[in-house]
């Protein structure tokens, strides 16, 4: 896949791995499991109505998101760091990386495997 099409830019991970596909391989587990835990912390702050928490979570989020560049769960991320957890927007929000995330997990499902 390209840049264009896939939802991890690998051209902008390999900048910092060298192209090390076993190193690629590790970071994308880890963001797997960083991003999951933090989707996790979104809905809890949604539910709570905890805008600290909230911010903290779309906040690392974003960054960890744009680090191995998976843009469009940066880009959602920074949408919600900017929201409260309590609007309407903010259930949208939380929809909309739903989708993202289950893209970018399914991509490096199939990356880890090849």
């Amino acid at each position: 896949m390209s840049a264009d099409t896939s939802p991890v830019d690998l051209s902008h991970l390999d900048r910092y791995t060298g192209g090390n596909e076993a190193l690629n391989r590790e970071i994308l587990a880890l963001f797997s499991t960083q991003a999951e835990e933090l989707f996790a912390g979104l809905r809890k702050a949604n539910q709570a109505g905890d805008d600290k928490r909230w911010r903290e979570h779309a906040h690392a989020l974003k960054g960890g998101a744009r680090g191995i560049g998976a843009f469009g769960i940066g880009e959602l991320a920074a949408t919600l760091e900017k929201q409260s957890p309590k609007g309407y927007g903010a259930k949208r929000g939380l929809a909309a990386l739903a989708d993202e995330m289950r893209l970018v997990a399914n991509f490096i499902a199939l990356y880890r495997r090849s």
